[in-house]
Formats: C-alpha cells, sequence, structure tokens
C-alpha cells in the first residue's frame, strides 16, 4: 500500500513538471512536434504537443524561367526547407506565405535541375528571388501557337500564312485555324498575312509544354477605285469642240483633279464610300454629282457644264449614265433619254423634244444624244408672252427604251439621271437628281416668264401626248403627265 501511495504522490508531480516545461519552450518560441515522458515503472508514457509563440509573417515572390531562354515556367514548385510551398503561374511567377527568418528555398519541377538559394527573410517584409532552371540532358519538351484567321467581319480565312520572325511558319486550314510547333521558347514576333489583306503581327511566348492561343482579325487591303469621265461645254453642237480643259474636279473628301486638253479626268478615291463630285470652271455653272465606287474598278462620271447665259433667259440640260448601250437577251438597246419641254400658249400648246427640228418661237432643242450620257440641251433665248393666258412652261424626261426593253435595263435613278435648270437672271442654278421608282416619265417642275417655279421632281406612268403640225417640224402639245408633288 505504501508502494502504491508513493506512485500516486509522484505521478502529479511528473504531470506538473512536464507543464511547466512545455511553458518554458513554448516561452523561448521553440516548437517540438511532441514531448515523450517515462514514468517511474517505465511502462506509461506520456505525450505534450509543444506550439510556437508569437509567428512573425513575411513574404517571398519571384519568377521561374528556363535558363538561357528566359521562357516563363509554369507549374515549377518553390519550397522552404519549413515545408512552406507554392507553385509557379503560367507566368512563371510564386508568391510564399513563410515565417520570418533564415530561409532556404528550392525549385523544382520534373525534367529540370533543381535550384536552391538561401536568404534571411526580415518580419513583415517581402524579399524577391528569381530562378533559372535548366532542363535535364536529353529531356523531352514541345511548344506550339495555335489560333484562329478571320476577317473584321468574323469569317474565317483560309490559306493564310502565319509565321513567327524565326520562320516557323503554317498555312490556316478551311476553318481559319493553324497550328505552329515552335523550335525553341521564349518570344516571338507572330504575323498572319493573307493576299487582299493587310498583315497583324501581335507579340506571343513558346512556353514549355505548352500550346500558346494567338488569335487573328484581319483587315482587307484596301484595292484602289477610281472616278473617271469627260467634261464638255453645253453650248456646243456635236459637231463642234465640246472637251473642256482646265475643269477642277473634286469630291467630298478633297480628292481633286483637272481636265487634261481633251476634257478627260481621272480621280484616285481613297475609299469605296459614296462620293459627291463637284466640277467647276471659271465663267461656267458649278454642278455637283453623286457616284457609287466600286473598290478594285473604275466608275464613269460625265460632267456637262454650261457657261453662263448672255444670250438665253434659261437653258435646260438633263445628263445619265455613260453606258452606250444594253443588251437585253441578244439584243442591244440604247441607253437614250429624252428632255420635253411643253409650252402652253395662247396661239396653241408647242412640245420641244428630240427630233422636233426647227424651233417654237424662242425655245429650242440644242442636241440629242442617243447612246449614253448626254447632253440634251433646251435653250430658252427668251421668254414668250400671251394673253389673256400666261405662258406656261413644263419640263419632264423620258426613258425612251425603259417599257420597250420590259424594264430589264436601269431605271431613272439607277441611271443617275440628273437634270439643271439655269436662269440668266442671277446666274441661278438648280439641279435636280432623278427620284426612285420604276415608271419611265420624269416631271421635274414647271415655271412662268415671271419668275413662279414649281417642283415636282416625281414620276408618272404617261407620257407627252403630242401630234406634228402641217409642216412636220414642229410638234402639237396635246397633254402633259402629272404626278402628286413631293
Amino acid at each position: 500500500m505504501t508502494h502504491k501511495k508513493r506512485f500516486i504522490s509522484v505521478l502529479p508531480l511528473l504531470l506538473c513538471s512536464s507543464l511547466l516545461l512545455s511553458l518554458a519552450f513554448a516561452w523561448k518560441g521553440e516548437v517540438l512536434a511532441q514531448r515523450q515522458l517515462d514514468l517511474q515503472d517505465g511502462s506509461h508514457f506520456l505525450y505534450l504537443p509543444l506550439t510556437m509563440k508569437n509567428f512573425q509573417p513575411a513574404w517571398i515572390i519571384g519568377r521561374v524561367t528556363v535558363q538561357g531562354q528566359g521562357a516563363a515556367l509554369a507549374g515549377a514548385q518553390v519550397c522552404t526547407q519549413n515545408g512552406e510551398c507554392a507553385f509557379s503561374d503560367a507566368a512563371g511567377n510564386y508568391r510564399l506565405h513563410v515565417s520570418a527568418g533564415w530561409k532556404q528555398l528550392i525549385a523544382q519541377k520534373q525534367g529540370y535541375i533543381s535550384v536552391t538559394q538561401s536568404l534571411q527573410v526580415p518580419a513583415l517584409e517581402t524579399r524577391a528571388v528569381d530562378f533559372a532552371l535548366q532542363q535535364e540532358p536529353n529531356s523531352p519538351w514541345w511548344a506550339k501557337f495555335s489560333g484562329i484567321v478571320k476577317d473584321l467581319a468574323g469569317q474565317a480565312l483560309s490559306n493564310a500564312r502565319v509565321c513567327t520572325h524565326l520562320n516557323e511558319c503554317t498555312t490556316t486550314a478551311s476553318d481559319g485555324s493553324y497550328i505552329i510547333d515552335l523550335t525553341s521558347l521564349g518570344q516571338r514576333e507572330v504575323t498572319a498575312s493573307k493576299d487582299g489583306y493587310l498583315p497583324l503581327t501581335k507579340s506571343a511566348t513558346a512556353l514549355i509544354n505548352q500550346t500558346v492561343t494567338v488569335d487573328f482579325n484581319l483587315s482587307r487591303q484596301w484595292q484602289g477605285a477610281w472616278i473617271k469621265g469627260a467634261v464638255i461645254d453645253a453650248s456646243k453642237g456635236i459637231n463642234e469642240q465640246r472637251a473642256l480643259a482646265g475643269v477642277r474636279l473634286c469630291t467630298q473628301f478633297n480628292e481633286c483633279t483637272t481636265t487634261d486638253p481633251n476634257g478627260n479626268y481621272r480621280i484616285g478615291l481613297s475609299s469605296a464610300d459614296l462620293r459627291e463630285v463637284t466640277a467647276q470652271l471659271q465663267g461656267f455653272f458649278t454642278v455637283s454629282k453623286q457616284i457609287q465606287p466600286i473598290e478594285g474598278e473604275e466608275v464613269i462620271l460625265n460632267f456637262v457644264l454650261s457657261p453662263y447665259l448672255t444670250n438665253q433667259v434659261a437653258r435646260i440640260i438633263v445628263t445619265w449614265d455613260a453606258t452606250p448601250k444594253f443588251v437585253v437577251g441578244s439584243e442591244p438597246i440604247e441607253n437614250d433619254l429624252d428632255a420635253y419641254l411643253y409650252i402652253e400658249h395662247a396661239i396653241g400648246n408647242r412640245v420641244i423634244y428630240y427630233e422636233a427640228g426647227g424651233e417654237f418661237l424662242s425655245s429650242l432643242l440644242l442636241y440629242d444624244v442617243r447612246e449614253g450620257s448626254g447632253p440634251e440641251t433646251i435653250d430658252i433665248r427668251q421668254y414668250e408672252l400671251s394673253s389673256p393666258q400666261q405662258t406656261r412652261y413644263r419640263y419632264g424626261v423620258h426613258h425612251a427604251n425603259y417599257e420597250y426593253s420590259g424594264r430589264q435595263i436601269p431605271n431613272l435613278y439607277q441611271l443617275g439621271a440628273q437634270v439643271c435648270f439655269y436662269t440668266r437672271e442671277g446666274n441661278v442654278s438648280r439641279c435636280y437628281q432623278a427620284p426612285p421608282g420604276d415608271l419611265e416619265f420624269w416631271v421635274v417642275f414647271e415655271f412662268d416668264p415671271d419668275g413662279n417655279y414649281m417642283l415636282h421632281n416625281c414620276l408618272a406612268s404617261g407620257i407627252p401626248q403630242i401630234s406634228e403640225d402641217e409642216g412636220g417640224n414642229r410638234v402639237v402639245g396635246q397633254s402633259f403627265p402629272t404626278c402628286a408633288s413631293p
């Protein structure tokens, strides 16, 4: 019994001593995973865990690369001797949260020779340590670039060429995709190119055992576009010298040129946007026309300029597309527009139009062009006065072969038909484009000698009803088409 009492009395003492010893170690900041105490009879063991006091944090950052190439090495493990570890990301960067103090770092990855570095890390501070790992001899590796080449509209571009600046090249498949097998790691300049498109270069880094995506969207290369044509004098007859040299032609984007001695011009364009071209020459009315360029092609736009009026009170000119003929089936059809000046007068209505011959009082058709472009010019030398009914002038344009072709040729709007009305009073000019629509007659305007003017600029289904007089040279007006004013 006495022995048992001694055992009981010693055990609390040992437990108390062990606890004090544990606290003493903790106060000194030492760390032990466990503590073993032997009891007197040798048959009992007691384990007491000891913990760290006042943990002081610190940080280590850095980058892991492939030695000699500088390429990022992803997935490398960086650890301290205490087992604090982190992995490098796709850019090769890593970050460690550690306890302050002396550290021995090891960076390692399968297929590479490990590297060790030592440093002191003060509490609450960050230190940087980079590693460059060398590949183990004969260690296999690979690196690729891949992606898709498209245009700006998102359409895949096949047969595009993709190359690095080290001449590692491939060609895109039908869906625009490509893969390049690289011969080394590190930074690359990668260029995608294709005929008709502007080449595009991007920077990318080849990474060990990774496929890096590099996509491209290529812009179309400008193929060029041009407007060309001739400028003639509206006051000259067909058999006269009509070409106007020295005419200045400019678009709204300041793309300009001047006509040569034969009246011809050509303007190079910077885009295929809709153009408004203005023709100017001293002593002549200025004329502007619109046209839609076609990339890679020349489009024709002719001008007819009228000198300021001296022997006339008014002049009316119609011009249109320069195509001489259109072919429907196997039949050639003339590109012919006819100008009509319908004069309502007290002594009887008259019409000035193609093949009218002669003149009615002081109005005259100068000439009639039947194969594209025009002009058809009507001069009014003096306004005709009458009473009690005042003289009235009505003007329109007939698309002579439109119905005959079964509407298989361009309509007035598609031909770019333009009418310009010039008056001597103040050298005023008014120009109008044909409105859209599939009717054959364009009712343009009407006016009287007192200067009253009414614009219609609309299409009508009929044409003027006319008959010849006894001499066969003048035309009697019976009716003129009407349509709603815009």
